[in-house]
């Protein structure tokens, strides 16, 4: 229930900052956006696979115990409001939030693997 409550309350404060209006993304952009994605289906295998190992914590609290349907259920969801996000994020301002948030995707991915090799 605690999950539910977390996702919904996530939900709504992104909602509510997307309601902003919104520009829409240059061809650079949308090609970054789609960077992000590719790091997300990184993230979604690794973590499928984190969880498989009875070696390996689940440190996100709301994918803690799920099964890989909810896995990809929630990095669904997530990136929706990521693209809604980022539509409504000013023009001159994403660049640096499509960058940022392509490599922090880039170093859990990583980071991921790192686990994986090291523990399971």
């Amino acid at each position: 229930m605690l999950r539910f409550i977390v996702v919904l309350f996530i939900t709504l404060c992104v909602s509510t900052a997307v309601a902003t209006a919104q520009e829409p993304l240059s061809p650079e952009h949308e090609h970054k956006s789609r960077l992000f994605d590719v790091a997300t289906v990184g993230d979604v295998a690794t973590t499928i696979v984190g969880l498989g190992c009875s070696t390996i914590k689940e440190l996100n609290p709301i994918l803690k115990g799920a099964n890989p349907a909810g896995v990809v259920g929630f990095f669904v969801v997530r990136n929706v409001l990521y693209h809604k996000l980022t539509a409504s994020i000013p023009a001159h301002y994403r660049d640096a939030w499509l960058n940022t948030t392509i490599g922090a995707q880039t170093l859990v991915v990583l980071n991921n693997v790192a686990v994986i090799g090291r523990y399971c």
